[in-house]
């Protein structure tokens, strides 16, 4: 039964792949089938007064706001940019990733080392999916659960310690609530066990506009994962990731926060690492993202044996998000 269970998933894959291709296209079409989009709603020859993010007047031409820019909001600082890419967005994105874990009995245990290669879409400016382990204001690693491994994407990779596929996410993200400090939005994720075990994600992100080039992003996390016998495990995540833009492209931040596993006070963490990127810019719309990550998932272990550490375990994170407008 498992058998036959794990290769239908495995099966899936192809499936996943081939329904992203189609959600893309019909992007396409429906960009291009869009009589409305770019020119009458687009305006001409008038200047407009705007309120920027934090809610100053600002004067703009009436060129800059024509409709005709499928992402006319999305900023090149990170920290500005919204909880969701823009409408008839693309977002590609590709990550190496290495979880190296604690020896056990004097055993050396080889590190995880993956690929992950996934993309998300933009339906409409507040409505994002996509198949892929990264969205605005999560961790590219631990991904709400203590230690969780990489390999998670619409073509995951995994290397070491031996050559695998990994596990499909597949995700929507609705941004429902935005003002001039707080933006709030609902994630549903769907993990397809072509490798380990079916799990969901159900979260709510929050994006605080601290300063103009400071944001901290938090929020509510939360996974169940369903192991092929006996047993699930929860897991409640409340991350804190902050972020500053030092210049217009280059930001950098902390990551920590508070994981627990099924809620029995035993297997509770909290994690710490350091995360930063720079931002490649083509027409002054952001291009590519390059960013890097390092975090110790369980720094702390509140509850332990002396809440000792367990610093063998830590995860390296180097990846790519490159943004193309339909």
């Amino acid at each position: 039964m498992r058998t036959t269970v794990v290769a239908m998933v495995r099966g899936s894959k192809f499936l996943t792949s081939g329904l992203l291709a189609g959600v893309l296209l019909g992007g396409a079409l429906a960009r291009a089938q869009d009589d409305s989009y770019g020119e009458e709603e687009s305006f001409e020859g008038e200047a407009s007064t705007e309120g920027n993010w934090m809610g100053d007047s600002v004067e703009v031409d009436a060129e800059d706001l024509s409709t005709t820019d499928s992402a006319p909001y999305y900023q090149v600082a990170y920290t500005r940019r919204p909880l969701t890419i823009r409408r008839f967005m693309i977002r590609g994105d590709a990550g190496l990733g290495i979880e190296r874990f604690p020896d056990v009995a004097g055993v050396d245990i080889d590190p995880l080392v993956t690929l992950d290669i996934g993309g998300a879409f933009g339906v409409f400016d507040e409505l994002e999916v996509g198949v892929s382990r990264y969205r605005v204001g999560t961790s590219m690693i631990a991904n709400g659960e203590v230690g969780r491994p990489l390999g998670q994407g619409l073509i995951p990779l995994i290397f070491s310690p031996d050559f695998d596929f990994g596990d499909i996410p597949v995700y929507g993200r609705y941004q429902f609530f935005q003002n001039d400090m707080f933006e709030i939005a609902g994630d549903v994720v769907l993990v397809i066990p072509s490798n380990t075990d079916f799990a969901f994600h159900l979260g709510v992100p929050v994006r605080i506009h601290v300063l103009e080039d400071l944001a901290i992003d938090t929020g509510i996390e939360f996974r169940a994962t369903f192991f092929d016998g006996p047993g699930t495990d929860t897991t409640l995540g409340i991350p804190v990731r902050a972020t500053y833009n030092i210049t217009e492209n280059f930001f950098a931040g902390g990551v920590t926060g508070v994981q627990a596993i099924d809620f029995d006070g035993d297997r509770t963490a909290i994690p710490l690492g350091v995360h930063g990127g720079y931002t490649l810019v083509k027409n002054d719309r952001p291009l590519l993202d390059l960013m890097g990550e390092f975090t110790w998932p369980a720094f702390l272990v509140p509850g332990s044996p002396g809440d000792k550490a367990p610093t063998g375990l830590f995860a390296f994170l180097v990846s790519a998000s490159f943004y193309y407008s339909l």
